[in-house]
């Protein structure tokens, strides 16, 4: 099971969508926890943020691009 995998078999709450790009809370710490994002290619992210007012698809595409660097 990949790390993706057993992030989502915990049933976290999906908060937002953009283009491809899915945020999470944490499955268990909920909001006291930072974002965690699944990109189009099943690849998770922990974002580091913790408000959904600094989201967009530009910031999911940079977070991407920061974590396969």
């Amino acid at each position: 099971m990949t790390k993706t995998e057993s992030f989502l078999s915990k049933n976290p709450t999906q908060l937002a969508q953009f283009g491809g790009f899915k945020l999470f809370e944490h499955p268990t710490r909920g909001d006291t926890a930072s974002i965690y994002m699944v990109t189009p290619s099943d690849c998770l992210i922990n974002t580091g943020f913790y408000d959904l007012d600094d989201f967009d698809l530009d910031l999911c595409l940079e977070l991407e691009e920061s974590a396969n660097a």
